[in-house]
């Protein structure tokens, strides 16, 4: 096996690890850090850049490249030409592959896989066995935990808030959930509506939640 890097020598205590630094054989670029050579394949373009971290038994294989101060650890693996940028988070049994890439402050972790064109940003959370692909985006506040998702779009939109209590709102290609509760997108409003009837919410607030669902095409 032909080695395409080495550690430089320079090293970072990092969530009780010892990190080290990377530098690429070719062409001498410095790249970010990485546990043990374990976590970095010598085969094919994959690369951790910046400030990245890998560790723990993370994989990062084929050409896929962890950039910014992303992170990837536990047994994640990271491969194909998936990108994991700016302060996103991979870990847990996850993975990301094909076209996919993880930005942002994302979190991908417990078996969740990312996979296609698909793209994960913002603040969302991805988990459990959740799949996100073809060109499905998840973004905003959304918190993905199961089911597969491959339309054209993903997004979250501001919670609703009930008294007090918030209800995370995450629109889909053909399902709205409010709360924990997934109905179709055209009957959603009845979610919202039992909703207001149960803690006595004012015709007014009632009536601006309604429009966040007919704002999303969401129609009683």
């Amino acid at each position: 096996m032909n080695k395409k890097y080495e550690f430089t020598g320079e090293t970072l205590s990092h969530d009780g690890v010892i990190l080290h630094r990377i530098k690429r054989l070719s062409d001498g670029e410095v790249g970010g850090w990485i546990e043990s050579e374990g976590n970095l394949s010598h085969d094919g373009g994959c690369w951790v850049a910046e400030e990245a971290k890998v560790f723990g038994n993370a994989q990062i294989l084929g050409y896929a490249r962890i950039l910014g101060n992303a992170q990837v650890f536990g047994n994640a693996q990271i491969l194909g030409y998936a990108r994991i940028l700016g302060n996103a988070k991979v870990f847990g049994n996850a993975k990301v592959f094909g076209y996919a890439w993880i930005l942002g402050n994302a979190k991908v972790f417990g078996h969740a896989r990312i996979l296609g064109n698909a793209k994960v940003f913002g603040h969302a959370r991805i988990f459990g066995y959740a799949r996100i692909f073809g060109y499905a985006q998840v973004c905003g506040e959304s918190c993905v935990s199961g089911g597969e998702y491959s339309g054209s779009l993903v997004v979250s939109v501001p919670p609703i808030v009930i008294t007090g209590a918030y209800y995370q709102i995450t629109v889909t290609d053909n399902y709205i959930v409010v709360g924990c509760q997934r109905a179709l997108r055209s009957e959603a409003w009845k979610i919202v509506d039992e909703k207001c009837k149960e803690f006595r919410v004012s015709e007014k607030d009632a009536a601006l939640y309604k429009l966040i669902c007919n704002h999303y095409r969401i129609k009683s």
